[in-house]
């Protein structure tokens, strides 16, 4: 028997794209009679922890109780308000998180003497560092994943790099999400122990949808990136924006929610450019994936000014539709669409060359000197799908 233990921030249905794919990998992994899962969450909200349906076989913890109440001689200290330069409140935070997971670990470990425990994480500045200590105190195999974040914005922070290397010098393995975070930590932590890329999968079947240029040649523009600083939200405002300026007919449409503590400045960013060029901006807010899918279907491109992330969901989600893509050349993209006709890519935090490819993109699908790649389409649809990502992180497990 295998027991797999996942120490993470978060699991659905708290929302979030971690916290939908460490249950969808968790779900995958736990097979009856053969390996059992359990998950232990962090940073759970009160909210999100009752126990879900869709969890199935999959055990929860959520640490982020008990700790609460350990911490509260400390609350008036102030907390940090990221795991970046660290309080003394954060110090100690992340103490208490690796004592309630080592104990919880260890209780686990004691009722099945005989089974094979094997520690998992999700994030490695965070959940990964703590998860390497609980693996080097019990004498367990430890598989770090690498998320977006971590590579990112984490590998350029000085606070953070060494976290990183703890992590990848003493895992038993590391799984990227994608060929550049492999090559360029391999390339920058000579000492790391292997390094496997497992692409994230797309959960949402698309099979038989496939994306066509809508009739009557709208230049509709879709964006599900939310309104966020480290999704570039602004520069892509601006780029559509200058567009609209020169006499582009076009028009954007941004989906997704705000970011709590950035709410004063998107308020404002919004009314300013829905005022300063009416019918150009859409701002509805949260979409169900069903009507996510409707709006990509229906737009000229999907488009991204992302200051950088593994691959999302929406880029995933644009990808297997077969529709044209304006976006950063950040994360995976740069490797997997490599050569593709329907795919263009440009410098972060640019909005004129940002611009410029929408442009150009928009110019030769109307022309029909762009066409889409079919067969990349099909490939993508294969790689995201979750029998891929299934196989290879059991193949991953099984290979330690």
């Amino acid at each position: 028997m295998r027991v797999l233990h996942i120490l993470t921030s978060g699991i659905f249905p708290m929302p979030g794209g971690m916290e939908a794919s460490v249950l969808r990998i968790a779900k995958a992994l736990a097979e009856p009679g053969h390996s059992r899962v359990i998950v232990y969450t962090r940073r759970q909200a009160s909210e999100w922890t009752a126990a879900h349906p869709s969890h199935g076989t999959v055990e929860a913890i959520h640490l982020g109780l008990e700790k609460a109440f350990l911490m509260a001689p400390l609350e008036q200290r102030g907390r940090a308000t990221t795991e970046g330069v660290p309080s003394e409140y954060l110090l100690e935070s992340l103490r208490m998180d690796y004592l309630l997971a080592l104990s919880a670990i260890r209780e686990k470990i004691a009722a099945e003497p005989g089974a094979e425990h094997i520690l998992l994480s999700f994030y490695l500045t965070s959940n990964g560092f703590i998860a390497q200590q609980i693996a080097l105190a019990l004498g367990i195999p430890h598989v770090a994943s690498v998320q977006g974040s971590d590579f990112s914005r984490d590998f350029r922070s000085p606070y953070h790099v060494q976290s990183i290397r703890f992590v990848l010098e003493n895992s038993r393995l590391t799984i990227a999400n994608n060929h550049e975070q492999a090559r360029i930590l391999a390339a920058a932590f000579p000492g790391a122990r292997p390094i496997r890329t497992i692409h994230n999968a797309l959960e949402e079947d698309v099979a038989g949808q496939r994306w066509a240029s809508p009739a009557g040649g709208e230049n509709r523009l879709a964006a599900d990136c939310e309104f966020s600083f480290k999704k570039g939200t602004h520069v892509l405002l601006r780029a559509v924006a200058e567009l609209a300026a020169h006499g582009e007919r076009i028009s954007l449409t941004v989906a997704g929610r705000v970011a709590a503590k950035e709410k004063t400045y998107w308020d404002e960013c919004r009314r300013e450019y829905t005022e300063r060029y009416p019918g150009v901006f859409c701002f509805p807010g949260w979409l169900a994936p069903d009507e996510l899918r409707a709006l990509l279907l229906s737009s000229a491109a999907y488009v991204s000014g992302t200051f950088g992330e593994g691959c999302s969901l929406g880029q995933m989600r644009a990808m297997a539709l077969g529709l044209p893509i304006v976006a950063t050349r950040t994360g995976a993209l740069p490797d997997l669409c490599d050569g593709a006709a329907h795919v263009r890519l440009c410098a972060p935090g640019n909005a004129r060359e940002l611009a410029a490819a929408i442009g150009t993109m928009l110019a030769g699908m109307r022309d029909g000197s762009i066409a889409v790649d079919a067969r990349r389409v099909d490939e993508w649809r294969r790689l995201f799908s979750p029998e891929t990502e299934r196989s290879d992180w059991e193949a991953a497990l099984s290979a330690l």
